[in-house]
């Protein structure tokens, strides 16, 4: 066994406004981020890596949004809201993987990486309770805008990947590794970038029948009506 510095850290940070414009309306701001530092990726678990590897985790959201009482049973509420993040993924050792049936020797990946995501999102909930049609109804229906976009690279450096069928008398020991079976290696541009749009809508009711009975009924409908991709995709060889 060896001792391995995780070397990990994690930052969090959010805050919220709210304003009570009226008796009614209500505005609120809520924004959130976070870092994570994972200095020893693939440590542990039921596979020993004895490489390791670094990524690091950049996020975080906007949310502006309001809600207005229309009467004492029924509320609307419209958000805007964005959010984006980053992971980057790099091996410590320059070295290709050794997979062997029951352990990895080399790098928790062995192919520098980034991608990155957004997501804008525009959404009007409403919700009305009905109390006395047969029984008590608590009914909302919304609809929602979505353009999300996903890109990244994953053209950085490649080691490779040797695979074996059989495990080594000594796995500290390369001399008594056996020959490996099979060898992986990516090839070619690794770059890309999605951007999809998306349209959805809803309805449920949450029907009380009685004190012991309740039916929670619901139907949600959506469409991407765009798929693009930018850029090549990357092809295993």
């Amino acid at each position: 066994d060896k001792t391995v510095d995780a070397n990990r850290s994690e930052t969090y940070i959010t805050a919220r406004i709210d304003a009570n414009l009226s008796t009614r309306f209500r505005l609120f701001v809520r924004a959130a981020g976070h870092k994570k530092f994972n200095g020893a990726r693939g440590v542990g678990g039921k596979r020993c890596y004895l490489g390791q590897g670094e990524r690091k985790d950049l996020g975080g959201d906007f949310v502006f949004g309001s809600t207005y009482q229309v009467t004492n049973r029924m509320l609307i509420k419209t958000t805007l809201s964005m959010n984006a993040f980053y992971n980057d993924i790099y091996p410590l050792h320059k070295m290709p993987q050794h997979v062997f049936p029951s352990a990895i020797i080399g790098p928790a990946t062995n192919a520098e990486q980034w991608w990155k995501e957004q997501n804008y999102v525009v959404r009007t909930d409403f919700s009305l309770f009905l109390p006395d049609w047969m029984g008590e109804h608590d009914i909302k229906w919304g609809v929602e805008v979505y353009r999300p976009r996903f890109y990244g690279d994953f053209s950085g450096n490649k080691y490779g990947s040797y695979y074996f069928s059989e495990d080594p008398t000594d796995f500290l020991d390369p001399s008594t590794y056996p020959p490996p079976d099979t060898y992986s290696q990516g090839m070619g541009e690794g770059y890309y970038d999605v951007r999809v749009f998306a349209l959805g809508a809803y309805i449920q009711d949450d029907w009380s029948i009685s004190d012991r009975f309740t039916l929670n009924l619901g139907l949600r409908w959506d469409l991407e009506t765009m798929n693009d991709e930018l850029g090549p995709r990357r092809s295993p060889y």
